[in-house]
């Protein structure tokens, strides 16, 4: 088999490595919805690399670092290092971080359930007060619904 090498200097997603890299994760039975590039090098532990970012159907996510020589060498799931023993068959590793993608995503789905999402920027009112304008609206529909069936009576009582 032959295995991935990057083109450094030419990365994108539209890569033949990329491509590959994406079918091999599918093979491994994880639905990739996206694959992004960083366009910057940057300097990790001193060696350049560029980012590789997957993203699956269940919103996990794969981040792998490629050297200059155009391999792999760091593998982040959900942002954690992690520890690939089959670094040689590239298969193989990805089979491997798709089995840890499944043991670990029940762990990932409730720590997704839990994340508070943050308040839009235009709610600036508390639910104390939203209850107390609510509140006032009913009276107020109340008072509209009892003049109505005052002025109801008087139209009656006339017409009588």
């Amino acid at each position: 088999m032959k295995n991935l090498l990057f083109s450094f200097d030419d990365l994108s997603s539209k890569d033949k490595a990329a491509k590959q890299l994406k079918r091999y994760f599918e093979q491994a039975g994880a639905s990739v919805a996206s694959v992004d590039v960083d366009g910057k090098i940057k300097r990790t532990a001193g060696i350049k690399n560029r980012q590789i970012s997957l993203t699956f159907a269940d919103s996990q996510t794969v981040s792998m670092l490629v050297k200059e020589s155009g391999d792999v060498f760091q593998v982040k799931l959900n942002g954690k290092v992690v520890p690939v023993r089959s670094q040689d068959d590239h298969k193989a590793a990805i089979a491997e971080i798709a089995a840890k993608m499944d043991s670990g995503r029940t762990a990932f789905q409730k720590k997704l359930a839990k994340a508070k999402a943050p308040k839009p920027k235009g709610v600036k009112v508390s639910r104390k007060k939203r209850l107390d304008v609510v509140t006032d609206q009913r009276d107020a529909l109340k008072e509209a619904i009892a003049d109505v069936r005052q002025q109801i009576a008087d139209v009656r009582a006339s017409a009588a």
